[in-house]
């Protein structure tokens, strides 16, 4: 088993400064590669690693693949992205957010909302649900029509559109919903 490391062939020519600040030499290229993440790892060996590292007190150590190649987990490197920016300096965030900000990169405004409803059970002819009238000898007792289906499919569009719930729109002590037609919340 070994560790997954995505990475690009270092394009940059590398410098090697000296102690007086000077350029000391050019680096050659030729198979340095520039880490990226997400690393992938087997989980207990990476986890022993930084147990081990912590207790001796090694802390120099920048990525996951650092603390696996100083553990000897082994490590293939695969094709990284140019796309996949490292956030590192508040300039690295404002570039990624004019990246994603662009019309090529805009993501589709996804919205999700939850909603449930229940009721208490008493005498009757029917249940409503879904704006169904179903023969029983029940009903769901309610200010409204009791329609929990139709009530939590109204919650659910309500929470999609972060406009509260229904008790908000269709509060129980104002007379005007009392025995309406669920059908009418989600209209």
């Amino acid at each position: 088993r070994h560790g997954a490391l995505p990475a690009l062939p270092v394009a940059d020519t590398l410098k090697r400064e000296s102690a007086t600040g000077m350029i000391d030499e050019t680096v050659s290229r030729a198979g340095l590669h520039a880490a990226q993440t997400p690393q992938g790892f087997p989980f207990w060996p990476l986890l022993a690693a930084h147990e081990k590292a912590h207790h001796l007190g090694k802390t120099e150590f920048t990525d996951d693949a650092a603390i696996a190649e100083w553990a000897q987990i082994p490590i293939k490197i695969v094709p990284g992205s140019p796309d996949n920016v490292k956030l590192t300096w508040a300039r690295d965030i404002a570039l990624a957010d004019e990246r994603l900000s662009s019309a090529q990169h805009r993501f589709p405004d996804i919205r999700t909302g939850n909603g449930y409803d229940v009721h208490a059970i008493e005498p009757g002819d029917h249940v409503t649900l879904c704006g169904v009238a179903i023969p029983y000898d029940r009903k769901l007792s309610g200010h409204s029509d009791a329609d929990v289906g139709l009530h939590a499919l109204t919650d659910a569009l309500l929470a999609t559109c972060g406009a509260g719930d229904i008790g908000t729109h269709f509060p129980p002590s104002d007379p005007q919903w009392k025995g309406a037609a669920s059908r009418i919340f989600v209209e």
